[in-house]
């Protein structure tokens, strides 16, 4: 593997406040460009970089004019990193889809960073909570599944703040031997 990574103007994450001053693509194809998205490696907050290779928060323009197929590798390379860091405990794997349609309805000011949905079948059977990468791309849904009791669901997105940012979901039963 041909990894390739490019100084860049230091710039502090907005979100996590970490310095970001390279950009690595991991194949090691690219180096940054101006519109090119970057995903920071210790929270999974996207910006994108600018005329001076400085990242900025995404605007309207920048998600209209990421492709779906794009979009979709784009939210699931930051459910990927989640993983890695343990934010799901490593144990789920998640997919992002992306529908490449646009809400019909405003987004509920009621939850202005996001909702934590509670699934749960039952709250006396164990259960666990995933966090999702918040907020989407676009509208789409999220592919869940558990590798330990094989627990398969799906979230939808509409890209919107109100958007899911964490699902609890009952674990399924094991079979009994």
């Amino acid at each position: 593997m041909n990894i390739k990574s490019t100084l860049t103007p230091a710039v502090a994450c907005a979100a996590c406040g970490e310095t970001l001053d390279a950009a690595t693509d991991p194949a090691g194809r690219h180096a940054p460009f101006p519109g090119a998205w970057s995903i920071c490696v210790k929270c999974g907050n996207v910006a994108v970089f600018d005329t001076d290779l400085r990242l900025r928060a995404p605007i309207e323009a920048d998600r209209e004019a990421l492709k779906p197929p794009d979009r979709a590798a784009l939210t699931t390379l930051r459910c990927r990193m989640m993983q890695v860091r343990g934010a799901s405990r490593g144990k789920f794997l998640v997919r992002w889809i992306d529908d490449d349609r646009k809400p019909r309805c405003p987004s509920n000011p009621a939850y202005p960073d996001g909702m934590d949905l509670d699934a749960r079948l039952s709250a006396e059977n164990p259960d666990c909570t995933i966090e999702l990468v918040h907020p989407t791309p676009g509208c789409g849904h999220y592919e869940i599944q558990c590798s330990i009791c094989g627990l398969r669901g799906a979230v939808t997105t509409a890209g919107r703040p109100d958007d899911p940012r964490s699902v609890r979901m009952t674990c399924r039963p094991m079979a009994r031997a």
